[in-house]
């Protein structure tokens, strides 16, 4: 019996060998929202342990969400960073550390050779991790940030034929190359369906004065980790004073505004930066003006506006080059929208750059 029993479970193994699973072994894929931009060997593919999902670092390469790689051997340190963003890995230490300086344990693992890390330290990127498998056995290592258009299984289903391309390709690197009695053969490369072209998100400049100059502001800016610029008159500074070091404080820019018509306008801007060197014990030459005030003032950097502003709307139709948008009123709305368009949001400094915004 207990030979009978044995045979039994060797012949069980030599079918699962020989069936579809080995396919996976061969080979691994990465995929960033609709595309498979990097393949990776059969021995870095994913694996569960303990209900967590282990990636390995190189998958990274792919450059899902803008994330770049920096593996340091001689420090023992792997660094995950966008241009605002990032993780450095701590081999020897076991921590992950973010771009805040908050410090955590973290279990990393090598296999064959290859460091593999958690698959939930992209999500500190705002991507999405899933682990697929092809129609034809493959493991799918799938990145996504929300731009994606195909969900899981239909990705699965378009991918198939770009999947069996790239793995022919691996099998046989000769074929499509000229034949040997001097003829040549052609191969065309299959691709997934292409869906709709993704949106380049705009890039926003944030900029608040009049009355969207509240602690409610401040505070919204604060639960999204916003910085923004901030113009405020000379009655601002005086009646407003622990508002106005609170913003300073937050590392937003402070600026310097007038309201009126009938006004000297340089004058009222003296008198707003005089007003700021009492509240911020320092003063400012970036000031916002109307246009048809610009050529009034000397010795600023001006930042001008139309009247009437443009909406917030009208600003994400935009994605060429930056926009300036100006909240005098209502900003939750404003902030919400940006955040849900996906807007890249920088924040407005004395240095920025603002195309046919700034008046010398």
């Amino acid at each position: 019996m207990k030979k009978r029993l044995l045979l039994l479970l060797i012949v069980l193994a030599v079918l699962l060998c020989g069936s579809g699973v080995s396919a996976s072994g061969t080979m691994c894929f990465v995929a960033v929202n609709d595309t498979i931009p990097l393949s990776l060997p059969g021995d870095a593919a994913p694996y569960y342990s303990g209900g967590t999902l282990y990636i390995p670092y190189s998958a990274f390469d792919a450059n899902p969400g803008s994330v770049v790689i920096s593996n340091n051997t001689d420090q023992n340190t792997l660094v995950l960073f966008t241009r605002t963003l990032r993780l450095v890995f701590d081999l020897t230490e076991n921590t992950v550390t973010d771009e805040k300086d908050n410090v955590s344990p973290v279990t990393v693992a090598y296999r064959n050779g290859i460091l593999f890390i958690p698959a939930s330290s992209a999500a500190h990127f705002g991507l999405s991790v899933s682990l697929l498998t092809s129609q034809s056995g493959y493991p799918v290592l799938r990145f996504t940030n929300g731009s994606q258009v195909y969900d899981d299984e239909l990705f699965v289903e378009k991918a198939e034929n770009l999947i069996q391309y790239m793995v022919q390709q691996e099998e046989n690197p000769s074929q499509g190359n000229p034949s040997s009695n001097g003829g040549s053969t052609t191969t065309q490369t299959p691709v997934m369906e292409e869906p709709p072209r993704e949106v380049e998100p705009a890039t926003v400049y944030l900029a608040f004065s009049g009355d969207a100059v509240t602690q409610d502001t401040l505070d919204l800016l604060a639960a999204h980790d916003l910085r923004a610029a901030f113009f405020l008159t000379s009655e601002q500074f005086v009646l407003q004073t622990d508002l106005v070091r609170s913003i300073y404080a937050a590392g937003h820019t402070v600026g310097i505004t007038a309201e009126g018509s009938s006004m000297d306008y340089a004058m009222a801007l003296d008198e707003a930066n005089d007003a700021m060197d009492r509240a911020l014990f320092c003063k400012s030459v970036f000031a916002l003006a109307p246009e048809e005030r610009a050529e009034e003032l000397t010795g600023y950097r001006v930042l001008t506006y139309a009247d009437p502003m443009p909406t917030v709307q009208e600003v994400l139709s935009v994605t060429g080059e930056p926009q300036l948008l100006l909240c005098k009123s209502d900003p939750s709305a404003a902030i919400q929208a940006l955040l849900d368009a996906n807007a890249n949001l920088p924040q407005l400094l004395e240095t920025t750059q603002l195309p046919g915004k700034e008046e010398p």
